[in-house]
């Protein structure tokens, strides 16, 4: 493991060694964490770039990175119980050894604050986020009309006068059921959600048994970490897309696959394919020379039954060409690791705030857009992510899966601690800063959109929009984001996707502005109700 030092676009153009994660560390000095061999660490240093080895062995330890909003050697001397690999100002690496928790590390005090983010392989990480064209885009038109494209109409399907949101009351009901107040399910109240106990397993359960009462399709995203199965739960409200067929092609070729999954043997499926196809296109873009596994995979994507979606499920509707994907989510996981002598396997970690709260709010988001089922150009991915709170895990396997599918995500919208508020200000926070500016330019347009739609809400203030591309502790909203690579949304902004995440009154308000409303329950067994004034 390996760090290199350097300008962005240097950095970024080594195509050799197994990445894990780029960061700036300061002002155009970017560095990226990476596994090489001897060679290829020869090759870079030929190059004039900074490269320094870390003592770390990824077989029986996981990569930490935590980025402090301020120096603290307090925050310091207490991460150096632990195996430190790398201080580079306010941006720590450590190593954490198999009996570790990862939420242990996390630094929450009144002079610092830092999220561990559990490193993993991203070889897909310098990838080009996808253009969201088609195949279709670079066929001449005569093989456009032969499949009769009808343009679908490009009508506004979100209109605030039509959308109305949660009571309180069942806004409640849901947020207790989650933390342990109210029974989840025929076995009673849960306990915790955290990833070591067994209620997280239940809360599972829960969310795809909810998601499929109102209609959808929900899906389980598996990933290992810890040693321990775990899983993100997805489902999708599938938009119809700009384009579409007048004879329905997709669904004939799924039909197809599904009734003939393997490629060989070949005359199973050919035969049929060029029927719903058509020959002269077919014999255009396939010679004789070309494997059946080869000519699968190219029908498939030229015709929209790509990966990002489950296709392969015949109980899952399919989204229209031209659809992109929105994704609405949190995380469903939770801790008390602040609590003293906490352990996570059998103690208490209600989570109420962070995050049953989220939680309702995603389901009844779902709940609300589930009414315009086919009205919605673009695909609403609701997703629920795992192991949050032991690094960003979840989200970091799933937004690295959608990036290495070439997935069209159009924007990201996660919620975190959004419950919580002790005076009358009702104050709230989006945060769109990244340390790229590029990526948070293309985030910001999500965050003024959900700002112009929350200021026809008279109980709310206007929120506090972060587009800072520092981290460095300073009330100037334009410059500071303490939220940058510290909630699932950063998962996302790692991959280059246009994210943002929406929050309680957490961080430091301008001086002219009330002080901020933190919630002092924040990951504490006392995490136990939300409060709204």
């Amino acid at each position: 493991m390996v760090q290199i030092f350097g300008l962005k676009e240097e950095v970024s153009s080594i195509s050799k060694g197994l990445s894990y994660f780029f960061y700036e560390v300061e002002n155009d000095k970017w560095c990226l964490l990476s596994v090489m061999d001897d060679d290829t660490i020869q090759e870079v240093l030929t190059r004039g770039m900074k490269l320094q080895k870390l003592s770390i062995n990824l077989s029986t330890e996981d990569l930490i990175f935590l980025e402090m909003d301020a120096w603290s050697e307090e925050a310091v001397e207490h991460l150096k119980k632990y195996k430190l690999l790398s201080i580079d100002g306010r941006k720590i690496i450590i190593a954490l050894g198999p009996t570790e928790l990862n939420e242990e590390v996390h630094i929450h005090g009144p002079k610092a604050h830092a999220h561990p983010q559990l490193l993993l392989p991203s070889p897909e990480i310098f990838y080009p986020i996808d253009n969201f064209s088609t195949f279709y885009d670079d066929l001449p038109n005569t093989d456009r009309n032969e499949h009769k494209w009808i343009h679908s109409s490009e009508s506004e399907a979100f209109l605030s006068e039509n959308i109305s949101a949660s009571t309180a009351e069942s806004f409640q009901t849901k947020v207790d059921r989650y933390s342990g107040k109210l029974d989840l399910d025929t076995q009673g109240r849960i306990i915790s959600r955290h990833i070591s106990h067994p209620d997280n397993v239940r809360v599972i359960h829960a969310v795809q048994n909810e998601l499929s009462s109102l209609g959808f399709c929900p899906t389980l995203h598996h990933f290992s970490f810890s040693g321990m199965s775990l899983n993100n739960v997805i489902a999708d409200l599938p938009g119809a897309g700009s384009l579409s067929f007048e004879s329905n092609v997709q669904e004939q070729l799924r039909e197809l696959f599904l009734k003939y999954p393997k490629p060989y043997p070949v005359n199973n499926w050919l035969s049929s394919v060029k029927e719903i196809i058509g020959e002269d296109w077919f014999g255009s873009h396939f010679t004789n020379d070309v494997s059946p596994l080869r000519i699968r995979k190219l029908i498939e994507e030229s015709f929209g039954l790509k990966p990002w979606f489950p296709w392969w499920l015949e109980s899952c509707s399919l989204p229209g060409q031209g659809s992109q994907l929105i994704i609405v989510g949190c995380h469903l996981d939770s801790t008390a690791a602040s609590h003293s002598n906490y352990n996570p396997i059998t103690a208490p970690a209600p989570g109420a705030d962070d995050i049953a709260s989220g939680i309702a709010a995603t389901l009844s988001i779902a709940k609300c857009l589930s009414k315009f089922r086919g009205q919605l150009t673009h695909t609403v991915r609701f997703c629920f992510f795992n192991a949050e709170e032991s690094g960003l895990v979840g989200s970091k396997v799933y937004a690295s899966k959608l990036k290495s599918t070439g997935a069209p995500v159009k924007a990201v919208i996660c919620m975190d601690i959004i419950g919580f508020n002790s005076d009358k200000n009702h104050l709230f926070e989006i945060h769109a800063g990244y340390n790229d500016p590029a990526i948070r330019d293309a985030s910001l347009p999500i965050a003024q959109v959900i700002a112009k739609h929350t200021s026809e809400v008279p109980t709310l203030s206007p929120p506090q929009i972060y587009q800072g591309t520092s981290a460095v502790s300073n009330p100037e909203r334009t410059l500071f984001d303490a939220a940058i690579n510290r909630s699932n949304h950063a998962s996302f902004h790692q991959q280059g996707y246009p994210a943002v995440v929406v929050s309680e009154d957490f961080f430091v308000n301008l001086s002219s502005e009330p002080t901020s409303d933190p919630n002092p329950n924040y990951h504490h067994q006392s995490d136990t109700s939300i409060l709204r004034i």
